[in-house]
């Protein structure tokens, strides 16, 4: 075992010597190109609306103001997006029809989701789901199950996420033209077998929702292919396996580094690598590791700003949720402990020859890191 991670402790380190310097594949051209269309597209939006209030046209401010909150969410203002989606929601529930009513309330219990809001989001959706329901929207409905699900697991219900998943997953096949759905539902499934400890079951249902999102080529499906390797990943380290984990969050991480719009999952699949190779006792090389997403971390929340923030609070809550998810929640505390430290006293830039050297005196290094 020692002599299999070593291996692969070597070639990870030649492949990172041999990137040329300037090279930075988090930051694809793709990415400021999208930002750059979205902005146009706000500009536009918020015309239209201008129009819609000079023209008293309260059907066409409810449309606009809930794409100008999409927009904002996909920019990643989600305080912004949240708002107009709200003003929207509120407009809608005088002039709006039921229809689009509910499509507002989906597209605000994603925007709380996606800020930790879980909370709310589950109100919303529960909302959303009475709507479509009365509607007889088989589509959404499903959506909305398997939105429901996804919060239970997140709350530790997996119980109630396996109910909510298997009504939805019926739905997507009955309908026979909704792969994606099937997908999703099926990694949702495998989540919650990961939860229960069923771990042969969800590695053959992860498996399934593998194969599905191989099946298309667009960004959505490799970023749900992404999320999927990861949990497939867990799986195999709850399993004690913990060389073929590796090899899953490496595939994770290539895909992410391709996407434009994974820049979140290439930090979490950073903390996931890390998390193994700390479980491993290699210590220097988890911990540039997770120096890496907690840098890429600063870049996505802080652009412009550089590495002069630290907010522990914000950073160290997705390295603690990796280790927790990894079921060696101590060894998150510990680590994280570790990292924090030497963010103080060396930065963020510091090559694992340097984390080596600190860790062997104690905590300090024999010369600044700039």
């Amino acid at each position: 075992m020692a002599h299999l991670v070593q291996n692969l402790v070597e070639t990870e380190v030649k492949q990172h010597q041999n990137k040329t310097p300037g090279d930075d594949p988090f930051q694809p051209p793709a990415r400021k190109y999208r930002q750059s269309q979205l902005q146009n597209i706000l500009k536009t939006l918020q015309n239209t609306l201008a129009i819609c209030q000079t023209n008293e046209d309260l059907a066409g401010q409810v449309d606009t103001l809930k794409r100008i909150g999409l927009v904002h969410c996909r920019l990643g203002e989600y305080a912004w997006g949240i708002k107009c989606l709200e003003q929207s929601l509120q407009m809608a529930n005088d002039v709006g029809s039921p229809k689009s009513l509910g499509v507002i309330l989906h597209h605000l219990g994603m925007a709380y989701s996606q800020t930790n809001q879980d909370d709310k989001a589950f109100k919303v959706y529960l909302k959303a789901l009475r709507i479509f329901q009365k509607t007889q929207d088989h589509s959404e409905i499903a959506k909305i199950l398997n939105h429901l699900g996804e919060i239970h697991n997140s709350w530790h219900q997996p119980v109630l996420a396996l109910r909510c998943f298997r009504q939805a997953m019926k739905i997507f096949q009955n309908s026979g033209n909704s792969l994606e759905g099937e997908g999703r539902a099926l990694a949702n499934i495998g989540e919650a077998y990961t939860q229960l400890g069923r771990y042969r079951q969800a590695l053959a249902v992860l498996e399934q929702a593998l194969t599905i999102h191989e099946k298309k080529t667009s960004s959505r499906y490799s970023s749900r292919k992404l999320t999927t390797l990861e949990r497939i990943g867990t799986v195999y380290f709850r399993l004690g396996e913990e060389l073929r984990a590796l090899d899953f969050y490496h595939q994770a991480l290539e895909i992410g580094q391709e996407l434009s719009k994974s820049l979140h999952g290439n930090t979490r699949s950073l903390d996931y690598i890390g998390a193994v190779h700390y479980h491993l006792g290699n210590y220097p090389h988890a911990l540039a590791y997770h120096l890496q997403a907690l840098r890429l971390w600063q870049e996505i929340s802080h652009p412009g700003q550089g590495e002069s923030l630290f907010h522990e609070k914000l950073e160290f809550s997705q390295l603690r949720t990796v280790y927790n998810c990894l079921g060696i929640s101590e060894q998150g505390v510990q680590c994280s402990q570790q990292v924090q430290k030497m963010i103080i006293n060396c930065g963020y830039r510091v090559s694992e020859q340097e984390i080596s050297q600190y860790l062997s005196h104690g905590g300090t290094i024999n010369h600044n890191v700039e």
